[in-house]
């Protein structure tokens, strides 16, 4: 499966001051769940994704003291998990039924569907 070529935006000051691609952790999320439901997803989802993390963490002071620690980028992977299950439940809402609610709390999504899930066959 080729995939379509990723398109770089400029260093934004939030990637400057935490070291973090917010648009790399939006484009590891949504290959999450690719591969968990084995099925294309719009790559708007990530630029929609980076730009809302900037938005969100960049200016506050109690994720700017967050993102010197280790815990930071786990902080923002959470949070960008949660907004694609909003994303889905909006635009996909029978993905976001499947969706395990660990996922939905910013979990990451098991490698592999189970088997069991009578909604959508595995491959």
């Amino acid at each position: 499966m080729k995939h379509p070529q990723k398109i770089y935006r400029p260093v934004s000051d939030f990637e400057r001051r935490t070291s973090y691609c917010p648009l790399y952790l939006a484009w590891r999320v949504l290959d999450e769940a690719r591969g968990y439901f084995r099925t294309p997803m719009p790559e708007t989802y990530a630029d929609k994704l980076a730009l809302r993390a900037e938005a969100v963490f960049a200016g506050n002071p109690f994720w700017q003291r967050r993102f010197k620690s280790r815990r930071g980028r786990a902080a923002v992977l959470i949070c960008m998990r949660h907004w694609v299950a909003g994303m889905l439940a909006r635009e996909r809402p029978a993905l976001f039924r499947d969706l395990p609610e660990s996922f939905m709390m910013g979990e990451p999504l098991p490698l592999q569907r189970l088997a069991n899930n009578p909604s959508q066959p595995l491959p």
